[in-house]
């Protein structure tokens, strides 16, 4: 469903980020016709699984490094380069002979497939299904992006910087907790965090230039 999407993208010419946030309220209405409220449990094989103690690295190390390994044979493999050549210049693509429609719904697919799989370790870690569990991650998703050092242009990304600014926003909470601080503050903090380090890529990008 989420790759149909890339059709609306890319023939009605609706900004990728207006169809991705519109299209989330469909999925939450959609949750909700399935399931009215909060409940019911995690799959057996799932909490298996999570529960699982692997010999070397914690479990949320081990399932990092896989999706990691995973995102970056992508990255470097004939697909990626292609993806990473319409975010940087997509007529030149176009001009080239490659289809933009093609890969357009391919890019959407691979994220859906991605998130799904995201959606589903929170079903286990919560033990429990809940459409709003998500909801906090749309904004913080995209904050990682820009921290970790990808253009929201596209055409330049840093999937190891993404994921160590995945994980501080994560962290963020737990440090505020240390420090005595209420965890209400911590959107405050990320938010902040997040100007100040745009700030300082305009600041070198203009040095630079």
């Amino acid at each position: 469903a989420y790759a149909c999407v890339a059709l609306i993208v890319e023939k009605a010419r609706v900004p990728a980020i207006v169809a991705t946030l519109g299209f989330s309220f469909v999925w939450t209405g959609t949750g909700y016709f399935i399931q009215e409220i909060p409940g019911g449990s995690s799959p057996e094989w799932l909490t298996a699984i999570l529960m699982y103690q692997p010999p070397l690295l914690p479990l949320p190390l081990l399932i990092i490094a896989t999706f990691g390994i995973l995102a970056t044979v992508l990255n470097f493999s004939a697909w990626g380069i292609v993806l990473r050549g319409f975010g940087n210049n997509p007529i030149a693509l176009v001009q080239a002979g490659w289809s933009s429609v093609k890969y357009q719904i391919l890019r959407y697919f691979l994220a859906g497939i991605f998130a799904t799989c995201a959606g589903i370790l929170l079903t286990g870690i919560n033990t429990a299904s809940d459409i709003n569990t998500g909801a906090p991650f749309t904004l913080l998703s995209v904050a990682a992006l820009v921290m970790g050092g990808s253009s929201l242009a596209g055409g330049t990304i840093a999937p190891f910087g993404t994921v160590c600014a995945a994980i501080t926003l994560s962290l963020l909470a737990v440090v505020l907790g240390q420090l005595n601080i209420g965890t209400d503050y911590s959107p405050m903090v990320q938010g902040g965090l997040l100007l100040a380090i745009l700030l300082i890529r305009s600041s070198a990008g203009r040095t630079a230039r």
